[in-house]
């Protein structure tokens, strides 16, 4: 199965470290010969990125009924 991925610069990627999936599904950025080095950048499954837009998006969605529910 071929999977598109996306270079995540840090600290982002570091965010990104507390899921279960980045060691198994990410990796680093490695420059070769003359090519631009990223300290720490990651390359990401550009669907998990995906999957975290829609997550955060119903997480906002729902902060109005949190706050109600913490008065």
């Amino acid at each position: 199965m071929e999977m598109d991925y996306v270079l995540v610069p840090w600290p982002d990627a570091q965010l990104l470290m507390e899921y279960v999936w980045f060691e198994r599904e990410c990796y680093p950025m490695q420059g070769m010969g003359d090519q631009e080095q990223y300290d720490s950048a990651y390359f990401v499954p550009k669907h998990r990125l995906e999957t975290l837009e829609r997550e955060l998006e119903f997480m906002g969605q729902l902060s109005h009924v949190i706050q109600r529910s913490k008065k």
